[in-house]
């Protein structure tokens, strides 16, 4: 790649034919492969060259600028023909630049069939006769049956913070496990992953995270399940090496979660992309998702689940069309408009009545907050509605909570603080008075309400024996009734 001739004086060097001989200065004419700027000038200008010819050779314009990694490129295809295009597209492209493609190397033996010899990649590491290996980016790719493999990176955290001359021979410990670590190299070479991670039919993605005082990690496993058909092979990893500075072993798990939902949260946006590429083959996307394609990407993962996890109900909607045969219809209730919401409102307003008239200006934590919420939903949903059996000796009655939970709703007794001066309490017992003062306002308007005195003129049953009925008890603690 050739240098504007002014700037061809920021490249001058001095060079010597001999020890005695004169020194002869010269200028650099090309991207010099060692200066800072070379890999931004190679790169930016295959780029350039697939912007300037993408409209005569697209297919290897799009490769270009997608799938290249300094001066190799690594892409690939579906199908033998589409891929045969590509390469006689790329061949092509670059014979524009003057440049001449090699190293070529396929899992295909008809790919490598039609390349000369002198073009294909030489340097192979031969393990055997029969498997032959090439080096791509720092991995080890077997194209005869189509994995990886790895070689093992030393970790020298520990070395550095104990050892502080380069020739003080190691202590017993260190010694001992870097023998152990040598001797196990052989096994870490022989894991094999194979390349092909997607299979046929439904999908599911697997992540673990560990840690340990030394690393933690996550990986994610893709899972293809086709009848009886399942096989789950790695997807991706990654790792971190544990800070110097001692850390408890549940902060560096936490650490390992972290790490894996960032690394789930990349590879869902890599294959919602996948999905509508794969779907969309003349109108393919690349770059940084926009979010119209993160919203179009969502809903299709969504209804892929959905078809997954209710096809019973899906295939009996179908079937039977029952939203217009029986008269369903859904009511969407517009955005900041409680009104339309009917009595699930109602519960919602109970809600914030009591909650602002409570904490008033009181400032607290996210998890203290949370804590009152939970406790007042507990409440709300505590309420008896009906008793459970005919049984005059069975007390128990039907609770909002059992359609939530399948069992009553249980809060653990507090002493009262009611009459308890603020500054005389901790924390938890200022949240527990919060709730305290909620329950007693709430429960009182609650039984209020139930025994409302309406006009003569409307007929309701009164009292009668062998009837459950809620006795008013200003003593009863949190979540209990009479």
């Amino acid at each position: 790649m050739l240098i504007k001739p002014g700037h061809r004086n920021l490249q001058m060097i001095l060079w010597k034919d001999s020890v005695d001989g004169p020194v002869q200065t010269y200028k650099l004419n090309t991207v010099t492969y060692g200066t800072t700027c070379a890999p931004y000038l190679a790169t930016r200008t295959i780029q350039q060259l697939a912007r300037d010819e993408g409209e005569h050779y697209p297919l290897a314009a799009s490769v270009t600028i997608r799938d290249i990694y300094m001066d190799n490129i690594l892409t690939g295809s579906s199908d033998f023909q589409e891929f045969q295009k590509l390469q006689l597209e790329l061949i092509s492209l670059f014979k524009k630049a003057g440049i001449s493609l090699h190293k070529w190397c396929s899992n295909t033996p008809e790919i490598l069939n039609s390349i000369p010899k002198e073009e294909q990649s030489r340097d192979f590491h031969c393990k055997s006769s029969d498997q032959k290996t090439i080096k791509t980016l720092g991995i080890i790719w077997n194209p005869q049956f189509d994995y990886f493999s790895f070689k093992t990176v030393v970790n020298c955290q520990t070395l550095g913070s104990q050892i502080r001359e380069w020739d003080e021979p190691l202590s017993n410990p260190i010694a001992k496990e870097w023998n152990e670590f040598v001797s196990t190299r052989p096994v870490i070479q022989n894991i094999h992953v194979p390349r092909l991670v997607i299979g046929k039919g439904r999908i599911i993605i697997h992540g673990f995270a560990d840690a340990s005082t030394a690393a933690y990690g996550a990986v994610l496993y893709a899972q293809s399940i086709l009848e009886e058909d399942v096989s789950t092979r790695l997807l991706c990893s990654k790792s971190r090496v544990a800070p110097v500075k001692p850390i408890t072993i549940p902060r560096l798990e936490l650490c390992a979660c972290v790490l894996l939902s960032q690394l789930l949260e990349k590879v869902l946006h890599s294959w919602k992309r996948f999905l509508h590429n794969s779907r969309n083959s003349s109108v393919k996307r690349s770059g940084q998702l926009d979010y119209s394609e993160v919203n179009e990407a969502e809903l299709c993962l969504i209804k892929n689940l959905q078809a997954s996890a209710f096809q019973e109900e899906i295939e009996f909607l179908a079937k039977s069309s029952c939203n217009s045969k029986k008269g369903i219809s859904w009511n969407f209730m517009p955005p900041r408009a409680p009104k339309f919401g009917g009595l699930g409102e109602a519960g919602v307003k109970s809600f914030k009545f009591y909650l602002k008239r409570a904490m008033g200006n009181l400032k607290m934590t996210l998890e203290e907050f949370l804590t009152i919420i939970t406790q007042i939903e507990g409440i709300l949903n505590s309420r008896p509605i009906t008793p459970l059996s005919e049984d005059i000796d069975d007390l128990e009655v039907l609770t909002p909570g059992h359609f939530l939970i399948g069992r009553p709703i249980t809060f653990i007794s507090e002493p009262n603080l009611l009459d308890k001066t603020e500054n005389t309490l901790s924390r938890w017992q200022k949240l527990t008075k919060i709730v305290q003062h909620i329950w007693t306002k709430w429960s009182r308007d609650y039984l209020n309400n139930l025994q409302q005195r309406n006009k003569w003129q409307f007929h309701k049953d009164n009292v009668k024996l062998i009837t459950i009925v809620l006795i008013k008890d200003d003593n009863l603690p949190v979540n209990k009734w009479s």
